[in-house]
């Protein structure tokens, strides 16, 4: 048994009768699914509230904090194994900062941490 074609005036008088919004007879449900509303579905996170908005803001925030504020580009390039040309474009936003590059550039953060806490132990001065 084929369901026959409807007419345009049956389609209009199914859509008048169902403008309330509510399923028509036998029609699914989802009500656990999110409404779609246009903007992307968020990052899976901790829950906590975004830091950076964008790479760049990241990159740069490590530079400054790592290195003095005049010649943090070519030490945070050299510490990440990239030109300081390249970095350059990263900041002036010609291209975008690869995903491994703010991985070692975290990595670098590490290193660094641990040439200070070295630094502390020959001093004295770190706690055990």
């Amino acid at each position: 048994m084929s369901k026959q074609p409807q007419t345009r005036q049956d389609v209009l008088a199914g859509i008048a009768a169902h403008a309330d919004g509510k399923p028509k007879f036998g029609e699914r449900v989802f009500r656990h699914a999110p409404e779609r509303t246009g903007r992307p579905a968020p990052a899976p996170s901790n829950g906590g509230p975004r830091i950076y908005e964008t790479p760049v803001e990241e990159l740069r925030d490590i530079g400054l904090t790592l290195y003095a504020p005049d010649a943090w580009i070519p030490r945070l390039a050299n510490d990440i194994g990239e030109n300081p040309r390249q970095v350059r474009k990263w900041v002036a936003g010609q291209s975008k900062v690869p995903p491994i590059a703010l991985h070692r550039a975290r990595l670098a953060i590490k290193e660094h941490m641990a040439r200070m806490q070295k630094l502390l132990v020959r001093l004295g001065e770190a706690e055990a």
